[in-house]
């Protein structure tokens, strides 16, 4: 009999995440996980199939709940160790963090169907400048 499986692929750019996390792993796991454009790739393997989010509320929160359930991902012990703390400073700073996502990939795959179902959320930054004129 066939073991089933489910897995995740995470793509996305969101500086106040970055942040958020670079406070509580090492410079290593961080390093393992973001590029140096500052794309975070992270791969998933579950025991549940995942919803295909529809809004960038629902990307957090399933970026979450399969932190909690993959003891493989590099970021899960980081994320057990300080859970309190990472999600207080996501809660504090969720309006930045839900707006910090810009080029969001994601590819849920199933083995017991062989399905591989991808969601992108595109936005593009937006970078606001202050000039001052000298007199």
């Amino acid at each position: 009999m066939e073991e089933k499986f489910y897995a995740a692929g995470f793509s996305f750019i969101n500086p106040i995440l970055t942040d958020i996390f670079s406070r509580y792993a090492d410079n290593s796991v961080m390093a393992g996980i973001v590029s140096e454009d500052g794309r975070t790739e992270l791969y998933f393997r579950t025991e549940f199939t995942a919803a295909v989010p529809s809004d960038a509320e629902q990307v957090l929160s399933l970026l979450f709940r399969l932190l909690e359930a993959d003891a493989s991902q590099p970021l899960y012990a980081v994320y057990s160790a300080h859970r309190e703390d990472i999600l207080r400073d996501t809660v504090l700073r969720l309006s930045q963090t839900l707006n910090g996502f810009v080029d969001v990939k994601i590819s849920l795959y199933s083995s017991e169907n062989s399905t591989r179902t991808d969601f992108t959320l595109k936005r593009e930054r937006n970078v606001t400048t202050e000039t001052q004129s000298q007199q």
